[in-house]
C-alpha cells in the first residue's frame, strides 16, 4: 500500500507541477516587443524587394527560328526586356550556312537541267535513224517493185531470178530495219 500512496503522491506531484507551468507561461505579462517605428514624411517611397522566383511579363510573344535543317548561329539579338516596335529586328541569324545551301541547290538544279537537255538529244538521236530506217526500207521496197515489175514487163527475167532478187530485196530490208 505505500507503494500505491507514493505512487498517487508522485502522479500528484507530476501534475501540479505542470498545471503551475501552464499557468506561468499563459497568465505571466509577456515582455513588450520591440516594434521599429519611424517618423512620418511626405517623399517619394522606394520599395526594394529581394526574392528568388520567376518574372513574367504581362504581354510576350515567343519566337520561333525557321526550319531550316541546320545550325542557326546568332549574330545579333536585341537586349532583354527592350520594347520592340513592328518591322524591329529583334534576332539576326548568320546567313553562311544559308547561302552555301542555296547555291549547293542551284549548282544541282543546273546540273539536272544539263541531264534533260542530254536525254531530249539523245532522244532525237534514237528517232532519227529509226526514220532513217523507215525510209531506207521503204526506198528499197519501192526499188525491188520497180525492179521486179520492170523486169517482168519486158520477159526478160526467168521466174527463179525473180525469186532470188526478191529473197535479196528481203533481206537488205531486214538489215535496213535491224
Amino acid at each position: 500500500m505505500k507503494a500505491r500512496r507514493l505512487a498517487i503522491a508522485v502522479v500528484a506531484v507530476v501534475l501540479l507541477g505542470g498545471g503551475l507551468a501552464f499557468a506561468w507561461t499563459r497568465l505571466a505579462p509577456a515582455k513588450a516587443r520591440h516594434i521599429p517605428t519611424a517618423r512620418v514624411q511626405r517623399g517619394r517611397v522606394e520599395v526594394t524587394v529581394y526574392t528568388i522566383g520567376e518574372l513574367r511579363a504581362g504581354r510576350a510573344a515567343q519566337l520561333i527560328a525557321p526550319p531550316i535543317g541546320g545550325n542557326l548561329t546568332i549574330v545579333k539579338i536585341a537586349p532583354s526586356g527592350e520594347l520592340a516596335k513592328a518591322n524591329d529586328v529583334i534576332v539576326e541569324f548568320d546567313p553562311a550556312e544559308q547561302s552555301f545551301a542555296l547555291e549547293q541547290a542551284r549548282s544541282d538544279l543546273a546540273q539536272a537541267e544539263q541531264e534533260i537537255v542530254k536525254a531530249d538529244a539523245a532522244a532525237a538521236v534514237q528517232i532519227a535513224p529509226s526514220s532513217t530506217r523507215a525510209a531506207t526500207s521503204s526506198r528499197a521496197r519501192s526499188k525491188r517493185n520497180r525492179t521486179c515489175c520492170s523486169s517482168t514487163r519486158r520477159g526478160s527475167v526467168s521466174p527463179s531470178s525473180r525469186r532470188t532478187s526478191r529473197a535479196t530485196a528481203r533481206r537488205r530490208a531486214r538489215r535496213a530495219t535491224c
